[in-house]
């Protein structure tokens, strides 16, 4: 919050940082509200229709709240295949999505599974899912993913 210095006789005013720039795909919302939800839906136990349903800023990106959640599901997993070098296949895992880690609990869960599979260590693991999440981020707010609701 930044105070601005008043003039002389005005009270001093109050200001919220600036916010980044809105995404070109879903006007009116910020790409760290995009981010936000994505960060949700790989906690506790990751990834389903009802907590995507929740996140309006995803759901927005992905098409808005008129489409079926299944379509919403199906372009969130075109958006992480869409991604090069096991990033859509660490994500699917983080995310809870893959099958072998459907029921797991705990984002600790699934990132020690994805350990296992991909030969990291879970710190790896979290920090290569970090990045991940932040390529994810470009793909769905540029709309640049095969089954991108701008297709």
């Amino acid at each position: 919050m930044e105070i601005r210095l008043p003039e002389e006789g005005q009270e001093p005013v109050k200001q919220a940082p600036p916010r980044a720039p809105v995404t070109p795909h879903a006007p009116g919302y910020d790409p760290e509200d995009v981010r936000r939800d994505l960060l949700y839906l790989r906690k506790g136990v990751g990834f389903t229709d009802k907590r995507l349903s929740g996140c309006s800023a995803l759901v927005t990106v992905l098409g808005g709240v008129s489409e079926p959640v299944e379509v919403l599901r199906e372009r969130l997993e075109s958006a992480i295949d869409s991604l090069h070098d096991a990033d859509g296949e660490l994500l699917r895992i983080v995310f809870g999505m893959d099958a072998d880690v459907q029921g797991a609990t705990t984002l600790a869960a699934r990132r020690d599974h994805a350990g296992t599979r991909l030969g990291l260590g879970r710190e790896a693991v979290a920090d290569r899912d970090a990045r991940a999440i932040e390529r994810l981020l470009h793909q769905l707010v540029t709309g640049w993913y095969p089954k991108s609701p701008e297709q």
